[in-house]
C-alpha cells in the first residue's frame, strides 16, 4: 500500500502501444504504461460521458441528512464568525479571516447548507441510500470554544456525544457505517477517540487527497478499504467569489506559478531551470503562511489573482499531495493547468473522476525525475509548452489551448466552485457516492461493475 490505499488493479493493455506524445505529456484519461488502456474506477476516464443530470442517478440515490442535536452546525457557525470576526453571513472575507492553508481544506462549510436543501434530500431514513453526517469535526474546531447543551463543555464532548448517538443509531448499525458519508478534509486531525473510532470503522470519508500521509496514517481502516472519495480544494475569495476571466491572454506572461519550492514530493526546485526554456515565465518562492495573520497575507492573494488571470500557462507540479490548490485556481483564472507526476496516484486523486474529462482542461506530464533523467528533458519540456503558449505556435495548437482554457472554466463553474455554485460541488460529491455505494454492492445501479468502457 503506497497511501492510496484500496485500489483496483491496474488494467492489462488491449490495444498495445499506446502514443500518448508528445512527451513528456500523457493523457490522464488513459495509462500510458498499460498501453493506453482504461483506468478502472475510481481513476479518471473510467466511464466517458456521464452526467450528474442522469435519471438514474436523481431518481436512484436519496440520502438522509443527521443535523439536529450536536450535528447541527447553527450554533458552531455563529461562534466560528464572531470568534473570526466576520459578518454574520457570507464567504466575502474569508480571504482576510482564514489562512491560505485553513480555507483551502474548509470544504464542509459552504456544502453544509446545500445538504439542508438538496432536491434528493429526504426526511425518513427509511427511503435513503445514503446516510450523511451534518456534524463537521473541521469546522467544529475552527468555532471552538463553542459550548451549549447540544455541543456539551469541551470539543472531546461534542465529539463523544456525535459518537455515541452513531454508535446507538440502527441504521449505522445495519451496514457498519458503509453507507454513511462525513466531511473531513481539514489537513490537521483533532478528534476524541471514541468518534474517531466510530469514524474510521465504516463510512465513506470526502476529503482533499487520496494520498496524504498525513490523513492515511489516521484514518487507517478508512483507507484500507478505499472509502475516500476526493473533494476539491476550495479557491480563494479573490478568484472565485470575484471572479474576472479577462477575454484575451497577454503575452507578456505566459507561464505562471507561486509557491513554496520545497515540498516533500514532486521536487518543484527544477521549475527555475524549466523556466530557463520558457518564454516569459514568472515562478517564485512564495511560502504562504510566512505572513503570520491572514489579513496581512491577503494583498498577496488578490496580487496573485491578477497575475494568475493574465497567464495562459500555470504549472502544478506534486508537493506534499500529488495534486493541490493550485490546479483548481489556474482553471476559475482561465490558465491551463500542467499536472507534473506520477500518473497512477494523479489519475486516483483527481476529484469526480467519474463527471469530468481532465484531458480536456489540462495538461499531465511525467514527473520532474522522469524528465531530468532524459537527455535534454526540461529542454524538451519547454519545447512542447512552448509550441502551445508561444506567439509562433500553430493555429491548431493555438485553438486547442483556447478550448482548453474555455473548457477548464466551465468545469469549474459546474463542479469546483464552492463559492458560487455550492451545489454543482455537493451534486458532484453525492454522484461518486452513489457510484462507490454501487462499487460496493450497497446500492442498485448501472456502474456495480468498477471495470472501464472499453
Amino acid at each position: 500500500d503506497d497511501g492510496g490505499g484500496k485500489l483496483p488493479a491496474r488494467p492489462k493493455s488491449k490495444s498495445g502501444a499506446y502514443k500518448d506524445g508528445p512527451w513528456p505529456l500523457y493523457k490522464i484519461g488513459t495509462d500510458y504504461e498499460a498501453g493506453g488502456a482504461r483506468w478502472p474506477w475510481p481513476g479518471c476516464g473510467w466511464k466517458p460521458k456521464l452526467d450528474m443530470t442522469d435519471r438514474d442517478f436523481t431518481s436512484g440515490l436519496k440520502f438522509y441528512l443527521y443535523d439536529e442535536g450536536p450535528f447541527d452546525m447553527a450554533e458552531a457557525d455563529k461562534c466560528m464568525r464572531k470568534h473570526r470576526k466576520l459578518p454574520d453571513e457570507g464567504m466575502k472575507e474569508f480571504d482576510r479571516a482564514f489562512k491560505v492553508n485553513e480555507r483551502e481544506y474548509f470544504t464542509e462549510y459552504p456544502l453544509l447548507p446545500e445538504l439542508k436543501k438538496h432536491p434528493q434530500r429526504v426526511m425518513r431514513k427509511e427511503d435513503a441510500q445514503l446516510f450523511v453526517l451534518g456534524y463537521a469535526n473541521g469546522f467544529a474546531r475552527y468555532a471552538s470554544p463553542c459550548h451549549t447543551e447540544a455541543y456539551g463543555q469541551s470539543d472531546d464532548e461534542w465529539d463523544d456525544k456525535v459518537a455515541a448517538l452513531l454508535s446507538e443509531d440502527p441504521m449505522f448499525k445495519r451496514n457498519g457505517g458503509r453507507d454513511f458519508l462525513f466531511l473531513h478534509s481539514r489537513y490537521k486531525v483533532d478528534m476524541s477517540k471514541k468518534l474517531k473510532a466510530v469514524l474510521d470503522s465504516g463510512p465513506i470519508i470526502a476529503t482533499f487527497d487520496r494520498y496524504s500521509g498525513r490523513l492515511h496514517a489516521y484514518w487507517r481502516e478508512t483507507w484500507k478499504r478505499g472509502n475516500v472519495i476526493v473533494l476539491p480544494y476550495m479557491s480563494s475569495v479573490a478568484l472565485d467569489l470575484e471572479r474576472k476571466i479577462p477575454e484575451h491572454k497577454d503575452d507578456k506572461k505566459r507561464y505562471y506559478f507561486r509557491g513554496n519550492m520545497h515540498r516533500w514530493h514532486g521536487e518543484r526546485s527544477y521549475l527555475p531551470k524549466l523556466a530557463e526554456y520558457l518564454g516569459n515565465a514568472d515562478f517564485k518562492e512564495v511560502a504562504f503562511t510566512a505572513a503570520g495573520k491572514a489579513s496581512n497575507f491577503e494583498p498577496v492573494l488578490r496580487e496573485s489573482a491578477e497575475e494568475i488571470r493574465k497567464s495562459k500557462v500555470c504549472p502544478s507540479p506534486e508537493g506534499d499531495t500529488p495534486t493541490s490548490l493550485r490546479l483548481f485556481e489556474a482553471l476559475v483564472a482561465g490558465c491551463v493547468p500542467v499536472v507534473i507526476g506520477q500518473a497512477n496516484h494523479t489519475t486516483y486523486t483527481l476529484p469526480f473522476p467519474s463527471l469530468i474529462d481532465y484531458d480536456s482542461i489540462a495538461f499531465f506530464a511525467r514527473t520532474f525525475t522522469e524528465i531530468v533523467q532524459t537527455p535534454d528533458g526540461l529542454k524538451k519540456f519547454g519545447d512542447v509548452l512552448e509550441s502551445y503558449a508561444a506567439p509562433e505556435a500553430t493555429y491548431k495548437k493555438v485553438e486547442r489551448l483556447e478550448a482548453m482554457r474555455q473548457e477548464g472554466i466551465r468545469i469549474f463553474e459546474k463542479h469546483f466552485s464552492y463559492m458560487r455554485n455550492p451545489n454543482g460541488v455537493l451534486t458532484s460529491l453525492l454522484f461518486e457516492a452513489w457510484v462507490m455505494l454501487q462499487q460496493n454492492g450497497l446500492a442498485k445501479g448501472p456502474h456495480e461493475d468498477p471495470s472501464p468502457d472499453t
